[in-house]
This record gives C-alpha cells, sequence and structure tokens, in this order.
C-alpha cells in the first residue's frame, strides 16, 4: 500500500529520497513551497510529547493544488513514522492533528475537495504505522454575512444557560460599565 500510493503521488519522482531538499528528492519546488509557507504545519510537541500538526488553508499558496498538499501530507506521515516520533505510533496518543476548517471567506465545499479531505485523511491512518486524533478549530467570521452565524451560536447559548442567566450577565456587565 505505501509504495503504491507513493508511486501515485510522485510518480516518475517516486524512488527518489523524500526529504527536504529539492536536489534530488521525490519533493517538488511546490511541495516545497507548500510546506515552507505551513500547509500543513508541524508544531512543537505537547508537553507529554505527543507530536502535533496544524492545517490552516489560509498558509495555502496559489500554487498548492490537491496533489501537492496530498503528496505534502505524505512526507508527514513518513516523518512521523520515523522513530524520530515514537508517541505517534503508541495507541494511546498518536499524533495530534489540529484542523482549522473556518476563514474569514468560506471555502466550497464542492466534491473535489471532500475527496481530497478523505484520500488526505486516508494517507495517514491507512498508509502509515501511525495513530491520528482529529480536533477542529472554528473561527467566527466577523459581521457582514458571518453576522448571522454569530446571531445563531449566542441564541444556542442563551438557550443552553437560560434567558434568566443571560439577563442577569447583562445586568451585572452593564453595573460594571457605569
Amino acid at each position: 500500500l505505501y509504495w503504491r500510493e507513493r508511486f501515485d503521488l510522485f510518480q516518475d519522482r517516486a524512488f527518489l529520497p523524500l526529504n527536504l531538499t529539492s536536489r534530488g528528492s521525490a519533493l517538488t519546488n511546490q511541495d516545497l513551497l507548500c510546506l515552507q509557507g505551513g500547509y500543513p504545519a508541524v508544531l512543537p510537541k505537547t508537553k507529554t510529547g505527543q507530536p502535533v500538526f496544524l492545517v490552516d488553508r489560509r498558509q495555502l499558496t496559489p500554487q498548492a493544488t490537491p496533489e501537492v498538499r496530498l503528496r505534502c501530507m505524505f512526507y508527514l506521515g513518513k516523518l512521523f513514522a520515523s522513530k524520530e516520533y515514537p508517541a505517534a505510533q503508541t495507541e494511546g496518543q498518536g499524533i495530534l492533528a489540529l484542523h482549522l476548517l473556518v476563514m474569514p471567506k468560506l471555502m466550497a465545499m464542492d466534491r473535489d475537495f471532500l475527496k481530497y479531505v478523505k484520500r488526505a485523511n486516508g494517507l495517514l491512518e491507512t498508509v502509515f504505522p501511525i495513530r491520528v486524533q482529529y480536533r477542529v478549530i472554528c473561527m467566527i467570521p466577523k459581521g457582514g454575512k458571518g453576522y448571522i452565524v454569530q446571531n445563531l451560536i449566542a441564541n444556542y447559548v442563551k438557550s443552553m444557560i437560560g434567558e434568566n442567566d443571560a439577563a442577569r450577565q447583562k445586568q451585572h456587565k452593564n453595573k460594571s460599565n457605569g
């Protein structure tokens, strides 16, 4: 499975070393630019030694096609499967994958994008002997069209804590301001 996926993604460069040098590497210049731009970005390990990476679409470069992103995810999978990251292969810990899903301009969730996400997650979960824990970080857009989202969330929170509690919090805020 590893070599089939690697050959499919890297084609004529599949048998070259998978490293971060553009000369003689299976990674192309576009792949390196995508990784250097921070998509995806390897973050410092947690206090318990758990490896962490962040997927933030705002870091995408114009050259970061779905194929480039898949090659970058393959590189990360190989990196985390190495002996430098033993916690990535541990059943209880694994890798912490943080996905920042919402940005100021919402990206259309078309079939091609969903197909890419499924394949990228599949690469990490099936090709490499690593475990992945996914966490989603949502950013709420400010004003404009996002105002509807903010109102929905505010109304949901009010319904959860009850109108009386919300009124008390508003009263408390007014007293402390003046």
